[in-house]
């Protein structure tokens, strides 16, 4: 199934009723950033049946980058040492 372009203004009902013309009978899932507007977006899709992951994406891009770091020494260390 091809899936379509679309665009929409921040509404989890828009979004919902999109879904459901052009994807039915399909389990959805979404996932955004939590912010400012914390879990209020995922009850909202949540109501709706849409399954929503809440990311802390630059939390998550933190851990990326110090764990990347931590790579790069210690493949340092190994190279040097062998």
């Amino acid at each position: 199934m091809e899936l379509k372009d679309f665009t929409q203004p921040p509404d989890a009902v828009i979004l919902h009723k999109h879904l459901s013309k052009n994807y039915p009978g399909a389990h959805y899932k979404a996932g955004y950033e939590a912010g400012f507007c914390g879990f209020g977006i995922q009850r909202e899709l949540a109501a709706l049946g849409i399954e929503c992951l809440v990311l802390m994406l630059q939390i998550y891009l933190k851990v990326i980058k110090t764990e990347s770091k931590k790579m790069i020494s210690a493949m340092r260390v190994a190279s040097v040492s062998t």
